[in-house]
């Protein structure tokens, strides 16, 4: 089996467009990276957020 990547379309709601349309305009990452991360499991948040939820 091939690991090389492979482009792939996809529909996504209104709503999620915004959130992550806002992820982008906070973090700078383009929206395939944010998609990219989301799917790996991994959850985008801001440093300050990330600290309170540790203490």
């Amino acid at each position: 089996m091939s690991k090389g990547k492979r482009q792939v379309t996809i529909l996504l709601d209104g709503e999620l467009v915004k959130e992550l349309e806002r992820l982008r305009d906070e973090t700078g990452l383009p929206l395939s990276k944010i998609i990219e991360l989301k799917l790996k499991g991994y959850e985008i948040v801001k440093r300050e957020d990330r600290e309170k939820k540790l203490s």
